[in-house]
């Protein structure tokens, strides 16, 4: 993809994340940012993600169990969770933004992670 691409999407995908450092080694060795699926391919040398929050993902997962063990749901009839967009978070890789030349400094509330 060097030199046919501007930018790299990375859904979350395990064969992507287990590669991820060398993906993000040879992205930003070529001025390539990455886009990732969720914060640990961020934190393996990826860009940004605006992505779920693991936490608020299981705490909205043990809601859902305490409906169904305690208050008897009817799982056939529970719609689906989701978590709403201020529930996300944005995640930046302060090491591969300063590669790439891109300036951070003004992003409020993001997690930065080295």
């Amino acid at each position: 993809m060097v030199g046919k691409v501007d930018v790299i999407y990375l859904p979350t995908d395990n064969v992507i994340v287990a590669g991820m450092s060398t993906v993000a080694m040879i992205a930003n060795d070529n001025k390539i940012p990455t886009i990732c699926g969720e914060a640990g391919m961020v934190e393996a040398g990826g860009l940004a993600t605006y992505g779920i929050d693991y936490y608020q993902l299981g705490y909205l997962a043990g809601e859902q169990a305490i409906d169904i063990l305690v208050n008897g749901a009817d799982i056939a009839s529970m719609p689906i969770g989701y978590l709403p967009a201020e529930k996300c978070e944005l995640t930046v890789n302060k090491t591969a933004a300063e590669v790439l030349g891109i300036d951070i400094s003004g992003l409020e509330g993001a997690v930065i992670v080295e």
